[in-house]
């Protein structure tokens, strides 16, 4: 799944793939994951599951606007 998370030194965007299989989300919902940043170069830690959500929502926002943007076409 593809997620993000802000860098708090540049602002700069992260990109991330976030593995999203089952077993993953069990042993990983309550674990923060640790982030090589490639703007500043540091590490940065999120909550697995607040990445998770936000790529969730990512997504579902990029289905409606592509839903919106085919409808108003018609």
């Amino acid at each position: 799944m593809r997620s993000s998370l802000e860098c708090s030194i540049t602002r700069s965007v992260i990109g991330v793939e976030l593995p999203d299989d089952r077993e993953t989300m069990l042993q990983g919902w309550h674990k923060s994951i640790a982030i090589q940043c490639p703007h500043c170069g540091r590490e940065h830690r999120a909550r697995y599951r607040d990445m998770y959500v936000e790529g969730v929502i990512s997504g579902l926002a990029g289905d409606l606007n592509e839903l919106l943007r085919v409808t108003t076409k018609s």
